[in-house]
């Protein structure tokens, strides 16, 4: 089977995970398209009918990861900096926990998934699959493709978010300000970066991302991705 490249671009008829959605739901979402495609495409070779099914079930799966694990870290960031202002003291120590917050909520208003081909070792491994169904997407292989979508996307939307916070952080306190400044007992850069640090191993060590736990049995109340809206976590200091 030889592989096509895949636009970062979502593909065509496929719709952005909302806040309300639960892991279920989007993969079923993703399943529906992508058959949908399938039953187009039947010009198409085979080998190209089932690329084209993976990479919807792909793109789907890892959109969605990626925004819940950019909520992880915006959110826990956001809250983590709140936490600590109260025990900060006015003036200079005061406005970067201010600035910490500020740019949580700004990152979390900027969650831009953009979208990873699919690797050719997934794609090599659905098209193993002892299911006999020809399309991906009705097959066993799905939800193999999309656990690993979700995972991948988590990743990445976690290293992004923890970047742009840090870089917005950056710019709102001042180069000189991040050395100079001490906030609970830390440089600004430091505490920020331990803030940081520790955002990201939470969000990682999430049952689902960290793979201890199958996300299409998540529930709905313990779907990350049911976020609050994110200007509410703007003007909280």
């Amino acid at each position: 089977m030889t592989t096509t490249p895949l636009s970062l671009a979502t593909p065509a008829g496929v719709t952005p995970m909302t806040a309300t959605q639960t892991f279920p739901t989007a993969y079923a979402t993703a399943r529906a398209v992508a058959a949908g495609n399938w039953s187009r495409r039947s010009y198409l070779a085979p080998s190209d009918r089932f690329i084209l099914a993976v990479d919807t079930i792909w793109a789907v799966g890892y959109t969605t990861g990626y925004r819940a694990g950019h909520h992880c870290v915006t959110r826990h960031v956001h809250t983590s900096a709140r936490a600590a202002a109260p025990q900060t003291p006015a003036g200079d120590p005061r406005r970067c926990a201010a600035a910490l917050v500020d740019a949580a909520a700004e990152v979390a208003e900027r969650c831009t998934p953009l979208i990873a081909p699919t690797p050719a070792a997934i794609l090599a491994a659905a098209e193993a699959t002892t299911d006999p169904h020809p399309n991906p997407a009705l097959s066993s292989c799905s939800s193999v493709v999309w656990t690993q979508a979700l995972r991948a996307g988590a990743l990445a939307g976690i290293a992004t978010a923890a970047t742009d916070i840090l870089i917005d952080f950056r710019i709102g306190v001042g180069l000189r300000a991040l050395g100079r400044v001490r906030v609970a007992d830390l440089t600004a850069a430091e505490w920020a970066a331990a803030v940081l640090i520790d955002a990201n191993r939470t969000a990682a060590s999430t049952p689902w991302i960290a793979g201890a736990t199958n996300p299409l049995k998540s529930s709905r109340r313990a779907d990350p991705t049911r976020a609050s809206k994110t200007t509410s976590m703007k003007g909280a200091l």
